[in-house]
This record gives structure tokens, C-alpha cells and sequence, in this order.
């Protein structure tokens, strides 16, 4: 980020129960094709959010299973 300010990623968030009945958390970033600042440096980049469309309390807690 040119400013250096706090930003989100997209991202997916997924919970599974194995057999034994452990469980087992997912992540995955969503990625995009790079802008002009990442192009020389890697073909993909991490889709970043808005600051308007996020709500960052929601998201830096720990709030399981949601």
C-alpha cells in the first residue's frame, strides 16, 4: 500500500469436522491480477478491500464460526 495504512484482504473462511470429530479451520486469499506497484514483481496479487467496505472491528476479533 502506497500509504502504508491499514488494509483487508478478501478471503474465505471455512470450518469442517473430520470423522474423529476434531475440527478443522480453512483459509484461502482471493487473488487478482497485480496492479501497476505489484506487475514487476509477481503476476498475481491479493484482492484488497475498501476502508468503506469493511468493518474492521467485525474482522480483527475472533469470533468463531462466523
Amino acid at each position: 500500500m502506497r500509504d502504508e495504512g491499514i488494509f483487508a484482504m478478501a478471503g474465505l473462511k471455512s470450518y469442517r469436522e473430520s470423522a474423529d470429530g476434531s475440527e478443522h479451520v480453512m483459509c484461502a486469499i482471493i487473488t487478482t491480477t497485480p496492479n501497476e506497484l505489484m506487475e514487476n514483481i509477481h503476476n498475481r496479487m491479493s484482492v484488497i478491500l475498501s476502508t468503506e467496505d469493511v468493518e474492521y472491528g467485525s474482522i480483527l476479533r475472533y469470533d468463531h464460526k462466523s
